[in-house]
């Protein structure tokens, strides 16, 4: 029998606007096992706004996704969820036990819209897992903790991050370029001393070299402690 995911989506193919859909490349970027058909993040956003209503946490966790739009319509639709938020996370678990791919993890990251303790604490307990699980924390961490109060307790964890997966690699890396913008000092500081992956400093570096929003002379002092920061383990290693 049909589930309510697939039914909002067959529902939305129904009407075959353009509007609706992205362009196929986005598929070879997912490198997702699940089909992938293509519907914009926005049209899944309202689609999951009608499931919260209808089901229950619960029966929402029930729920098997046939393909990327059905999961990341799933996550969504937790999100959405009128449950107590310490619940709703219950309802992440459950989605990112099932989820293989960036996109929807970064979607579902992104739509939380809690900003406290709780939640934070939640994110630290995800480092422990596996790639989906550490790359979803490190990106909430980038939405919702980036920020005066929040940044060096998030630093403070990001240096037992020691994947040294793509995926989590970048995250961190993303993480660090965009806190470098916003508290180059910090950052600096940081990179200065934290024994983090030389991995992640290095995608942090091309972050940083492509952003048209960092200053030149910032980009030009990150070049010199990165030089700095492999000269020092490189002699730690003789």
């Amino acid at each position: 029998m049909s589930s309510i995911l697939t039914e909002e989506i067959d529902n939305i193919y129904q009407f075959k606007d353009k509007d609706c859909f992205f362009r196929s490349h986005f598929k070879k970027l997912l490198a997702s096992n699940y089909k992938y058909y293509g519907i914009k993040t926005a049209v899944l956003h309202k689609a999951a706004e009608r499931i919260a209503q209808k089901l229950s946490l619960e029966e929402m966790m029930k729920l098997e996704p046939l393909d990327y739009e059905e999961l990341t319509l799933l996550g969504l639709a937790i999100v959405y969820s009128n449950s107590p938020f310490e619940e709703k996370l219950k309802g992440v678990d459950y989605f990112l036990s099932i989820n293989d791919n960036w996109a929807a993890s970064d979607i579902v990251a992104n739509s939380i819209k809690v900003k406290d303790k709780v939640f934070f604490d939640y994110l630290v307990g995800l480092l422990d897992k596996d790639i989906w699980h550490v790359k979803f924390a490190i990106n909430a961490f980038m939405f919702h903790y980036l920020n005066e109060e929040f940044l060096d307790d998030v630093l403070n964890v990001l240096v037992k991050v020691d994947s040294e997966d793509n995926f989590v690699v970048k995250a961190v890396a993303s993480f660090l370029a965009e806190a470098y913008l916003q508290y180059p000092q910090q950052i600096v500081e940081f990179i200065d001393t934290a024994p983090i992956t030389m991995k992640a400093l290095r995608a942090m570096l091309v972050k940083v070299r492509l952003s048209k929003r960092i200053p030149e002379e910032n980009k030009e002092l990150l070049e010199e402690i990165y030089k700095d920061v492999i000269c020092r383990r490189a002699t730690l290693l003789k």
